[in-house]
């Protein structure tokens, strides 16, 4: 991949930072001050948007693979939307939804179901026809490039979304602006860091952080900073559903893992988050 660039903390700016794995030639590391952990260097945004045309998480060869992999987190988000914002009432217009990075359109599906006006944009050319296939208003775009109006959203999703983005506080103001307010982020990212350094003390090697595809690797408490200074307030950190890996032994692992995280979420009343596994984060616009 041609073209890369060295590049300082996204979340403070420092540029003070310790190794943390070397995967296939690339290098994760973490901020000194902050703890955010990055790939540095990395490629240029030109090499990425060529790259993401053709990638696919590992595992998800395949729409239904996705769709599969998906369905469980997807229901579940679907529920909590409902919980935390008021259906439209009679006479208004239907509640209006974002989705960025919606690949085929699986968890837009799920919203116009239930009477949501919902609009998708994914970098995939291919993922864009898949989706309009289904009759779903997609676009091939960035967030930033699609140019919404303010306020456009009450709800905008991101799902395994802002670890593949170059500038993701960028990106989370972008998603501030283009939300009514009080409208609700929905933020799903990967915490792979805590898994790695184990692996590493026990020598096994590994390409976990999946880099560089994905250029960032989110604890819970730095995206929720992250999300804090781009103008947002936290309403729920949680693992909620697990994604259902194709290979057997890579499903136990993750329901494993899952089955712990809900215990510690759950005796902590929410206030812990057991390492190493997938969190989404709700947060409303200030």
């Amino acid at each position: 991949m041609p073209g890369l660039i060295y590049v300082s903390c996204a979340l403070c700016g420092r540029r003070e930072a310790a190794l943390v794995s070397v995967q296939s030639g690339w290098r994760m590391v973490r901020c000194l001050a902050c703890g955010l952990a990055y790939v540095s260097p990395r490629p240029t945004k030109a090499s990425l948007r060529l790259h993401y045309q053709t990638y696919r998480p590992p595992g998800t060869e395949t729409i239904d693979d996705w769709e599969r992999m998906m369905a469980p987190l997807f229901d579940d988000t679907v529920r909590r939307i409902a919980r935390l914002v008021p259906p439209s009432s009679g006479g208004e217009k239907p509640r209006r939804l974002l989705d960025v990075g919606c690949a085929h359109g699986g968890f837009l599906d799920r919203m116009t179901e239930r009477g949501w006006d919902v609009e998708g944009i994914d970098l995939s050319a291919g993922s864009v026809a898949a989706a309009r296939a289904r009759g779903l208003s997609v676009r091939e775009s960035t967030l930033d490039e699609a140019r919404f109006p303010n306020a456009s959203f009450d709800v905008v999703t991101a799902f395994y979304v802002i670890e593949h983005v170059t500038d993701p506080a960028g990106f989370l103001r972008e998603v501030r602006r283009v939300l009514s307010p009080r409208g609700l982020a929905v933020i799903r990212v990967p915490h792979t860091t805590p898994i790695v350094r184990l692996l590493g003390f026990l020598g096994i090697p590994n390409t976990l952080y999946d880099m560089p595809s994905h250029l960032f690797d989110f604890s819970p408490g730095v995206l929720g900073r992250m999300l804090e200074e781009t103008g947002f307030e936290i309403v729920e950190t949680t693992p909620q559903r697990p994604t259902v890996r194709p290979r057997l032994g890579d499903r136990w692992i993750t329901y494993a893992g899952f089955a712990a995280a809900a215990a510690v979420h759950a005796l902590s009343n929410g206030r812990r988050h057991f390492p190493g596994v997938s969190t989404t984060t709700f947060a409303r616009a200030k």
